[in-house]
C-alpha cells in the first residue's frame, strides 16, 4: 500500500481531526503571538473563521493580548471583526478591556475604510 492509497482512504473522521488540530495550532500560534506562523499558517489556507471553546476568534485573542501585528494581518484577510464570544465580546471590546487602545484603533479604523468602500 502507498502513501498516496491510504490518504485516498481518509475518513470524515480522519479529515475532521486535521481541520480540529490545524484549528487550535492557529489560535494558539495566535494567543502567543507567533506573527510569522500565523502568517504562514493563513497563507497556506488556515480556516480563520475558526473558535476556541470560549467561542473566542483568533482576532479576539490577539486584540485581547494586543498583537497588533497580528490583528492587522487577520483584518487583511478579512475576518469578521463582530462576531462575539461567549460573553457577547466582540474582539474590539476584548481589547478595550485589556487597554489595548492601539488594536481598538486599528479595528476601527479598518470598520471605517470599508464601509466608505461598500
Amino acid at each position: 500500500m502507498t502513501r498516496d492509497s491510504v490518504a485516498q482512504q481518509d475518513t470524515p473522521l480522519d479529515i475532521l481531526a486535521r481541520e480540529f488540530i490545524n484549528e487550535k495550532a492557529l489560535l494558539w500560534a495566535v494567543e502567543d503571538g507567533r506573527e510569522t506562523v500565523v502568517r504562514k499558517m493563513c497563507d497556506s489556507g488556515a480556516n480563520i473563521a475558526c473558535f476556541d471553546d470560549r467561542r473566542r476568534s483568533p482576532l479576539h485573542l490577539a486584540a485581547a493580548k494586543g498583537h497588533i501585528g497580528i490583528v492587522q494581518l487577520l483584518l487583511e484577510k478579512r475576518v469578521d471583526i463582530n462576531s462575539k464570544s461567549d460573553l457577547n465580546w466582540t474582539p474590539a471590546m476584548a481589547a478595550v478591556h485589556k487597554d489595548h487602545f492601539a488594536v481598538v484603533e486599528l479595528i476601527r479604523a479598518h470598520a471605517i475604510a470599508y464601509f466608505t468602500k461598500h
